[in-house]
């Protein structure tokens, strides 16, 4: 997980700060415009988060970090693409906007990239057949297609499923649309 997703992970309210776009060297990036492109995407189609003025309004999640270091425990590569963990992050299988904990058996390991499409809800996991399934609509070039059908390499624990159940739920029934 960057510098910057870490950031994101830790807002539990609604807005961020401007300054965060005064800090693109300090999460690593070498071009100030890249930065700013990156923030706002992450804001809008990950994190659904605002900007605000004034430092009180931003709140953490104190909860991410160890509910990070426990799925990053359990789940020692993704679990998509077996992926090393530094170059993954702890994925809420139900968001915790939408009711989610931060309980181990809420999480998965993804890499950074799939991370994202699996919250813009372009592709889930099917509780029934632990199998990768896809949006028809989803870039074909994307890299989850490359694991579309194949089983998740895992076994969850009945809560997991659960999580699961609902995740796919809400796949069915939303997602981006392009």
């Amino acid at each position: 997980m960057n510098k910057l997703e870490q950031y994101f992970d830790q807002i539990t309210g609604t807005q961020v700060n401007k300054n965060i776009l005064d800090k693109y060297e300090e999460y690593g990036f070498e071009s100030e415009s890249d930065y700013k492109l990156i923030v706002e995407f992450l804001m809008e189609t990950i994190y659904n988060l605002e900007w605000s003025d004034t430092v009180a309004d931003i709140k953490t999640r104190p909860n991410q970090k160890q509910f990070a270091q426990l799925v990053g425990k359990r789940d020692t590569r993704c679990v998509i693409t077996g992926r090393i963990k530094g170059e993954c992050v702890a994925s809420h299988i139900v968001e915790v906007k939408n009711g989610g904990d931060f309980t181990v058996d809420n999480g998965l390991l993804l890499e950074s990239g799939l991370h994202q499409t699996f919250d813009k809800q372009l592709w889930c996991i099917n509780p029934d057949t632990l199998t990768i399934e896809v949006k028809p609509h989803h870039d074909p070039e994307a890299t989850i297609r490359k694991y579309e059908g194949k089983k998740i390499k895992f076994i969850p624990s009945g809560q997991m499923i659960a999580n699961l159940k609902i995740r796919y739920q809400d796949y069915l029934t939303h997602g981006v649309e392009q």
